[in-house]
């Protein structure tokens, strides 16, 4: 196996789109230098001919494909082979050669999560001499998924349809009650006024938390209906059955919590009379709470490493595609902007001032949206939040230059106002569509380039993460992490 730096990992062929091969061969890296910055090979990136084969060890999906392509494309040259003699159940089964890095003090110390792959001899009898097709997809291929093409306003006009029309069938259930369920009952032959009577209602909030309060509320109310129980007979009897479950039934480690805080929006915002025994009940609080201790670990994203950072902005220099470097820039920006993945949904304005002084290069790229999560009051839905990202990153690189560029050569208009979706998800025509990549995609994008395990968040956390061990003040970190209520960037960014 290849020795591998303690700091970073090999791009293997795998990560960029290669996965159909049975095996390739990966060069040692060369020594960092003194900032330790990972070097990576232009060839990981470029299509290859392989001439030799072996099996490696892949994740599930990525052997799925390697199963379907050798099938329709080497089945006659390639013999596919079972789980148990490839890679490292080879070895734990006695079918092959794989030999792995010892941890000692002669041998570099894999970090934990990192999977290098390792340079896998093969000897001459299993070399084919036949030419074997060159996969030539880009990292994208793999990780865009065929989904609706809409931009930031036709998905909220979307979602506010599908939340007013929950909410009205829960009137419909509950008997309409209260206030607003009266209006509903005087306009239930008009679409269009109970649509609007509802969305009033709603008013600012997001239409997703609109819409997952409706469903908690319908599983309550259907839970109701096989008890042959109405919503305006509910003591708090119901609610601590409901709470408890049984051997047909299981109950969520949330479902208490999700349960209180629809019984506080449907007094609340709904103006539907809820009894006070359920909301102040000794009780049921407690079981809530016994209910939420049973939820399974948290796991939350992981700071990327430094390496890996270094490894996104050297990746830069090597993608063939241009797709794939203006997808690759927008995570940079979105790790160094400190921004959700959904902060970058529509960008209202993108500009980018930087120059060259003695000390190197020096600048920003900032942005600023009206789409954010932390704009819930209307004070913050009327102020553009700011994204600001530095042009001098983990390397040497003007990543900035090569995202720009990869935004001019595929058609996108950086200067336009709006924006909008800052990172699009390409077409199969080479254009780009309307629609923002989706956080899951983005992770599959990310996985892909750094042949590890990430999400979209960590993109977030990093910098936040690297600014707590370096002992910024909370109030700094705060300003950074774009949070207003004290202590949560210690509580959520500073593991």
């Amino acid at each position: 196996m290849s020795e591998v730096s303690s700091d970073c990992v090999i791009i293997d062929e795998l990560s960029v789109g290669d996965a159909v091969e049975e095996g390739v061969k990966i060069e040692e890296p060369q020594a960092l230098d003194k900032q330790d910055e990972l070097q990576v090979d232009a060839s990981v990136f470029a299509p290859q001919d392989h001439s030799s084969a072996s099996d490696i060890a892949v994740s599930r999906d990525h052997y799925q494909r390697m199963l379907l392509d050798a099938t329709m494309h080497n089945a006659s040259k390639a013999e596919l082979k079972l789980p148990w003699e490839q890679g490292v159940l080879s070895v734990i089964c006695g079918t092959g050669d794989l030999h792995f890095m010892n941890n000692t003090l002669d041998s570099p110390v894999v970090p934990a999560g990192f999977s290098g792959l390792p340079n896998i001899a093969q000897s001459s009898q299993e070399v084919s001499s036949s030419k074997k097709r060159p996969l030539t997809l880009p990292l994208y291929a793999s990780a865009v998924k065929a989904l609706r093409d809409e931009d930031a306003f036709e998905e909220l006009g979307r979602l506010w349809n599908v939340a007013v029309g929950k909410w009205l069938a829960n009137f419909e259930l509950m008997g309409y009650p209260g206030t607003i369920g009266n209006l509903l009952w005087g306009s239930r032959d008009d679409s269009v006024a109970c649509f609007d009577i509802l969305r009033d209602v709603l008013g600012i909030r997001s239409p997703r938390t609109a819409i997952k309060r409706a469903r908690t509320v319908h599983k309550f109310l259907q839970w109701l209906g096989t008890c042959n129980v109405s919503f305006a007979d509910v003591t708090r009897v119901h609610v601590l059955t409901y709470l408890t479950g049984s051997e047909d039934r299981a109950v969520a480690a949330s479902t208490g919590t999700s349960l209180m805080e629809c019984f506080r929006f449907l007094k609340f915002v709904m103006t539907i009379s809820i009894p006070g025994d359920i909301l102040e009940d000794a009780q049921i609080a407690g079981r809530v709470q016994r209910l939420r201790v049973t939820q399974a670990d948290y796991k939350p994203a992981r700071d990327l490493m430094l390496c890996e950072v270094t490894m996104l902005e050297r990746s830069m220099t090597v993608l063939t595609d241009q797709h794939d470097v203006y997808i690759l820039g927008c995570c940079i920006f979105a790790l160094y902007s400190r921004s959700r993945w959904s902060d970058l949904k529509h960008i209202q304005h993108l500009w980018c001032e930087k120059y060259t002084t003695e000390n190197g290069l020096f600048g920003f790229v900032e942005a600023r949206t009206r789409f954010h999560k932390t704009g819930t009051s209307m004070e913050k839905k009327l102020r553009f939040m700011p994204l600001v990202a530095p042009v001098a990153g983990a390397t040497d690189l003007d990543w900035t230059e090569l995202w720009f560029s990869a935004m001019d050569s595929i058609g996108f208009d950086h200067a336009a106002r709006p924006v909008g979706a800052l990172c699009r998800a390409p077409l199969t025509t080479g254009g780009l569509s309307s629609r923002s990549l989706s956080s899951e995609e983005v992770n599959e994008f990310l996985n892909r380039v750094l042949n590890t395990d990430v999400t979209s968040h960590s993109l977030k956390h990093t910098t936040l993460g690297w600014a707590a061990k370096y002992g910024l003040s909370e109030p700094v970190r705060t300003l950074l992490g774009h949070h207003e209520l004290p202590g949560k960037s210690y509580a959520v960014y500073s593991r």
